[in-house]
């Protein structure tokens, strides 16, 4: 059987002290004939028909420089990468032990395989035949007998289906039980809005929104103004962030200083907002500049 593709393990390639200080030309041409010697009679052996092959050979197979791939395979033998066997040829030890690998397991399934294995395949088999036994009696049993909730006369799946409504109402009934309650100088429509966009958009981002996770949230936005707590909420979303962070926002503008609280807060905001877009625009044209004047 001619097979398509072997083993191979970088973590070895890696580590093998021989490769590690051969030369980069001697490395290709070593995986190159690993490719030769996997085609070859027999894996891992530069032999035909038991003939070993020349360097002449070997050159003309591999191809590029005669000087270069020369060099390699002489370094090859001396850094003990490749070796010789009895009959002159070339060998890769690793390819030559996982084809004989191979060949044993192969023998050992056309025998029927492991012992121990086939054992365990009669056990299971015995206990599945005692358990189908046992459901079949139950099936049989008298008309007049009252069934009990574990008897097989209920169908596996409406079972699950009842399993998966009593946990549905479960989880419900516990979500109920910790709706958690905003904090008065957050609670405006235009929060609530905004909060509920928020959790929307972490379940559609697969990020947890859990109980506890909420309180902070809330315990966090509650010691700000309203504004500064809606424009912390948008930039989570915008930038994808896992928190929020109205402190950012509040020192955001007039060169680093506290914003102050406001009835006038929603215009406040959009003022900030178009601050902060005219800085951001002007930071990434200068970057831009940068990168032009470097090319």
């Amino acid at each position: 059987m001619k097979l398509p593709s072997f083993q191979f393990y970088p973590g070895d390639w890696l580590k093998d002290p021989g490769l590690r200080r051969a030369s980069h030309a001697t490395k290709g041409v070593w995986i190159d004939i690993l490719c030769i010697m996997f085609e070859c009679d027999q894996r891992g052996v530069l032999a035909t028909a038991g003939q070993a092959w020349t360097e002449e050979e070997i050159i003309r197979a591999v191809g590029g420089d005669r000087d270069v791939t020369l060099f390699a395979l002489r370094e090859l033998l001396r850094l003990e990468i490749a070796k010789i066997n009895k009959s002159g040829a070339i060998i890769c030890r690793r390819m030559v032990r996982d084809e004989e690998i191979r060949k044993v397991r192969q023998i050992s399934g056309r025998l029927g395989g492991n012992p121990h294995l086939l054992n365990q395949k009669a056990i299971n088999k015995n206990y599945l035949n005692q358990k189908l036994s046992k459901t079949q009696a139950k099936v049989n049993q008298s008309p007049n007998q009252n069934p009990t909730p574990s008897s097989s006369s209920s169908s596996s799946s409406s079972i699950e289906d009842k399993k998966e409504k009593e946990y549905k109402e479960k989880e419900l009934k516990k979500h109920a039980e910790e709706e958690i309650q905003i904090p008065e100088s957050l609670n405006t429509k235009e929060f609530r809005d905004e909060l509920e966009e928020y959790y929307v958009f972490r379940r559609q981002t697969h990020k947890t929104c859990s109980p506890i996770q909420r309180k902070m949230v809330l315990k966090k936005l509650a010691k700000y103004d309203v504004s500064i707590a809606i424009q912390a909420l948008d930039d989570a979303m915008a930038g994808g962030w896992d928190g929020v962070f109205p402190e950012s926002v509040k020192l955001r503008g007039n060169g680093g200083k506290p914003i102050k609280s406001s009835e006038d807060g929603i215009l406040e905001k959009e003022k900030l907002q178009e601050e902060w877009a005219f800085k951001r625009k002007v930071q990434k044209d200068k970057w831009d500049a940068e990168r032009l004047s470097k090319l």
